[in-house]
C-alpha cells in the first residue's frame, strides 16, 4: 500500500509563518513611561508611585498592585484568546493584551474611593473647579489617561 501526500509546500509555508509570527514580539509592559509628564514637567510615574505606595502625608491608594492581585489570573486566558484570534501573531496578541491590562488599571483608578481625600485637598480642588473634588486619584484625569502599554520586539 502506498500513500501520496499533496500540499506539503503549503503546509511548510504555513508552519514557517506561524513560527515567525509567534516570535515577532517578546513582552508587553504596562504602566507609566518616561514621556508621560504633567504640564509642569513632573513625571506621571512619580505621582503614580506616591499614590500607589503612599508617603508621610499621603496614604497609599494601590491601583497597580490591586489590579494585579484581582485580574492577573485572567490575563493568561486573555493572552491565549488573543493568540487564537490573531492566528498566533505574537505582536498583535500582545497589543491586544496590553490594551486590556491598561484598561484594567484605568478602571481600578476610577474605582478607588478609599481612603478618602483630606478635607484640605477637597477644598483645594473645589477652589480650582474640579468636577470630582472628593474623588481619590482623579483630579484632572491625567494619571489615568497616561496608563499605556509597550510591546517589546527586541531579543534582549
Amino acid at each position: 500500500m502506498s500513500a501520496r501526500m499533496r500540499g506539503g509546500a503549503k503546509l511548510a509555508k504555513y508552519l514557517n509563518d506561524v513560527q515567525r509570527n509567534a516570535t515577532n514580539a517578546k513582552r508587553v509592559s504596562v504602566g507609566f513611561f518616561r514621556d508621560a509628564t504633567y504640564p509642569d514637567g513632573t513625571p506621571v510615574a512619580t505621582v503614580a508611585a506616591v499614590q500607589e505606595f503612599g508617603s508621610d502625608r499621603i496614604p497609599a491608594r494601590s491601583f497597580m498592585r490591586t489590579t494585579i492581585a484581582e485580574r492577573s489570573r485572567q490575563w493568561p486566558c486573555a493572552a491565549e484568546a488573543a493568540l487564537r484570534a490573531t492566528r498566533c501573531d505574537a505582536r498583535q496578541a500582545l497589543e491586544r493584551l496590553g490594551a486590556a491590562v491598561s484598561n484594567d488599571v484605568q478602571q481600578k483608578i476610577a474605582a478607588i474611593t478609599e481612603p478618602p481625600l483630606a478635607p484640605s485637598t477637597v477644598r483645594q480642588r473645589l477652589k480650582k473647579g474640579s468636577e470630582r473634588p472628593d474623588k481619590p486619584l482623579i483630579d484632572t484625569g491625567h494619571m489615568a489617561q497616561s496608563v499605556r502599554y509597550q510591546v517589546d520586539y527586541s531579543d534582549d
